[in-house]
């Protein structure tokens, strides 16, 4: 991807939010919010998850003391990554709003480029991508500070959630690729728990 695409590609998230932010709250739609993700992680957790029942515990405890305001806060993309943008030339399209929620917008910057590593505003591209999102709409750089607390939300949500898609015993008759696919999720799974660990050791 070059610079000009990373821009574009920030450019246009950044559309889409300044768009949501215009919505008339009577044409608001009713979406699942952050909160609603946290009460699903803590009703699919089992029990013997002690490290991760650790995270929801001060994640919970972290977003709760985060600001909302009309500017940082709103229904986001969720899932920006660049499997569901369309790049024609300069221009771009964007795919699969199926899991837009109510968070907070730096968290759909943070999402969008997790492909890229840790989340640092100091890396060339993410610095592209930035520029381009300033360019269409309001950044809140206080909350940018918290990437690497949306990181780990992210984490969380995606553990519980993959908890419960492998949750099946995987017979011989399975064909070979779901036997695979859920290999990698189990592989997935341990690098999150893992890390959830060493959070709290």
């Amino acid at each position: 991807m070059n610079e000009e695409q990373l821009f574009v590609w920030g450019e246009m998230l950044g559309t889409i939010h300044e768009n949501l932010k215009n919505v008339p709250n009577d044409l608001a739609i009713k979406r699942p919010s952050w909160k609603d993700d946290l009460e699903k992680v803590k009703e699919w957790l089992p029990p013997n998850e002690i490290a991760a029942m650790k995270e929801l515990e001060m994640i919970s405890e972290w977003a709760n003391q985060l600001p909302i305001t009309k500017e940082n806060f709103g229904i986001i993309h969720y899932d920006f990554e660049l499997d569901n943008v369309r790049f024609n030339e300069i221009t771009i399209s964007a795919l699969d709003f199926d899991d837009c929620a109510y968070y907070w917008y730096v968290a759909d910057i943070v999402y969008a480029l997790r492909d890229a590593g840790k989340f640092r505003v100091t890396t060339p591209a993410i610095k592209t991508f930035m520029k381009g999102y300033k360019s269409s709409t309001f950044l809140d750089e206080e909350l940018l500070e918290e990437a690497n607390g949306f990181e780990r939300l992210h984490h969380l949500v995606s553990f519980a959630r993959l908890l419960r898609s492998v949750d099946k015993d995987y017979s011989k008759e399975e064909p070979g690729y779901q036997m695979d696919l859920s290999k990698n999720l189990v592989s997935l799974i341990n690098n999150y728990r893992l890390s959830f660990e060493q959070n709290h050791k």
